[in-house]
This record gives C-alpha cells, sequence and structure tokens, in this order.
C-alpha cells in the first residue's frame, strides 16, 4: 500500500491535486480507512491510480497476462460498495468521484 500510495502522490497530483498528502497519510497512520468507509474507498482509489505506474509487480494485476488491468481490482471494490442514496454526502464521497474519473480514461 505505502508503494501505491507514493506512486500516486508521484504522478497523479502533478494533473490531479485532489488529496493533501500529509493529512491523507497521517489518517492512516491513525486507522482511519479501517472505521470510515468513505475514507477507505478513497485510499483504495489513490492505490488503483497509483498502481497504474507499478505495473512491474503482479500483485497490481487483475489480470496477470494485461498490464492495462492494473489498479483494477481496487476500482471494482468501490465500485461493488454500495451506498444509499438517501445517506448524507460527505467529502470523501466526492473525493471518490474525482478520483475515479481518471479511472475511467484509463480503461479505454
Amino acid at each position: 500500500m505505502d508503494r501505491l500510495l507514493e506512486s500516486y502522490f508521484r504522478h497523479a497530483t502533478g494533473w490531479m491535486p485532489l488529496l493533501h498528502k500529509p493529512t491523507f497519510l497521517k489518517n492512516i497512520e491513525d486507522g482511519l480507512h479501517l472505521r470510515s468507509g468513505g475514507f477507505g474507498a478513497t485510499v483504495l482509489l489513490a492505490c488503483a491510480l497509483g498502481s497504474r505506474q507499478v505495473v512491474d509487480d503482479d500483485r497490481v494485476l487483475l489480470d496477470k497476462s494485461d498490464k492495462r488491468s492494473a489498479g483494477w481490482q481496487w476500482f471494482q471494490r468501490v465500485d461493488d460498495m454500495h451506498k444509499s442514496l438517501l445517506a448524507p454526502v460527505h467529502l470523501y464521497d466526492l473525493q471518490i468521484s474525482a478520483v475515479r474519473c481518471p479511472l475511467f480514461l484509463y480503461r479505454i
């Protein structure tokens, strides 16, 4: 996870600085991703984007024969999470929407 997040902050934030790195990493250190589904989903998506640059590690690939599948297991995990339409919107919901957009572009 550390390598994927470092890759995310090194490569993705230059063109999409949505997440404040010191705050984000402090929240992970505090275990917020284990207690908050919204923050956990944001972490998964950051890992998914970071994995696009770490295709030399087979663990990031959904399909071992296709390097374009890097990160899709985390993207699908977030996609499978269902949130009630009546639930209040949180900051993480907005970050999830914004962070997942570039993943659609990679898939095309």
